[in-house]
């Protein structure tokens, strides 16, 4: 799990430095972070049809001079998976990263869902903007 933890460090910021929104507004406040995969757990579902389930809890830690901002959802491809915390600020001074803040997730299936990996984000800037960011390596829930 350390090479999908150290693949997920992501630049959110970075990404939109230079893009803006078809409407000319520029996105402000774009967290940076790096998220880390913890508790994961797969096994059948519960209930009276066969199923499966993912759950763990989805770590964002934001990087040092991070603004504060909201991950609105990780997504798989074209699908949204689950929502995702708001992040707080971190300071330039501060001697490592901030958090964690964790968001709980369980998802289930009625057939074997094989790998399952977080290949973008959806983050909403502090001026309410929402942007897609396509992570530079996926994040494998499973």
């Amino acid at each position: 799990m350390n090479k999908a933890f150290i693949g997920a460090g992501i630049a959110l910021g970075l990404a939109l430095a230079g893009c803006n929104t078809a409407q000319g507004v520029f996105p402000v406040g774009i967290p940076t972070v790096v998220l880390s995969v913890k508790d994961f757990k797969y096994g059948p579902g519960t209930g009276t049809t066969p199923s499966y389930q993912i759950s763990g809890t989805l770590e964002a830690r934001t990087q040092k001079g991070s603004t504060a901002g909201t991950i609105v959802a990780f997504k798989t491809g074209a699908t949204e998976l689950f929502g995702g915390p708001f992040v707080e600020a971190c300071p330039v001074t501060s001697v490592k990263e901030c958090g964690p803040f964790a968001t709980a997730y369980t998802l289930t299936y009625s057939a074997d869902p094989g790998s399952l990996r977080i290949t973008s984000v959806i983050v909403q800037a502090l001026n309410g903007i929402s942007s897609e960011i396509k992570l530079a390596a996926p994040v494998v829930l499973r």
